[in-house]
């Protein structure tokens, strides 16, 4: 009976650590983001960065800064970054923006919401120079705000125009039937995108 009565209270004192291991390695319900690099999606969602070496931010990358305090520029492919309470991803697909991007996740959930404004370029021209040599003529730079989506259950990142919208809400007719009388159906990406994530919260996949 005695040894029963302390393998109660054993199991009941280590329940409250197995709930906050497993919150813990879920980017969606902890408290305390861990810092460091994400060099893949699944460690962002598990909320457990493979590399917790210090860094700063530098541009459109990052730097790693060793024990000695020297700055190196981390060359690698990453998917993201963890500073402080704030959460990057990082997008180098240039068919998805015009130079390699960190964008700031702003909503975590079904979709997770990053915006940034940065600076775009209108579309240039080709110049023929020689007949061996063409110059590419970027067009004249302006800055856009650019606001995009992580879908939390593959992983996928878009750019948020009114054809990505209407894809993504589809599966919520009311809420599309809204988004479609709004008169300006750019000025409410980030609108729409929490109130899905209110509304399904139980789409969203185990990590």
């Amino acid at each position: 009976m005695r040894r029963y009565f302390y393998l109660v209270i054993l199991v009941f004192l280590s329940a409250p650590s197995f709930a906050q291991d497993s919150v813990s390695n879920n980017i969606l319900m902890t408290d305390h983001k861990k810092e460091g690099v994400y060099m893949t999606f699944p460690e962002f969602r598990k909320n457990n960065p493979s590399i917790t070496k210090p860094f700063e931010i530098k541009k459109h990358s990052i730097m790693l800064i060793d024990e000695r305090g020297k700055r190196r520029p981390f060359r690698n492919y990453f998917w993201g970054i963890c500073q402080g309470d704030s959460v990057f991803v990082y997008l180098n697909n240039l068919t998805l923006t015009d130079e390699p991007e960190l964008f700031p996740i702003k909503s975590l959930g079904r979709f997770c919401y990053f915006s940034k404004t940065v600076k775009r370029f209108k579309p240039g021209s080709l110049e023929q120079v020689s007949y061996r040599t063409t110059i590419i003529n970027r067009g004249v730079a302006y800055m856009d705000l650019m606001e995009g989506i992580v879908d939390i259950n593959t992983g996928e990142s878009y750019i948020l125009d009114e054809t990505v919208m209407k894809d993504l809400l589809r599966n919520d007719p009311d809420l599309l039937q809204r988004y479609l009388q709004e008169r300006d159906k750019v000025g409410v990406f980030k609108k729409y995108i929490i109130q899905y994530n209110e509304l399904h919260r139980q789409d969203i996949k185990q990590p």
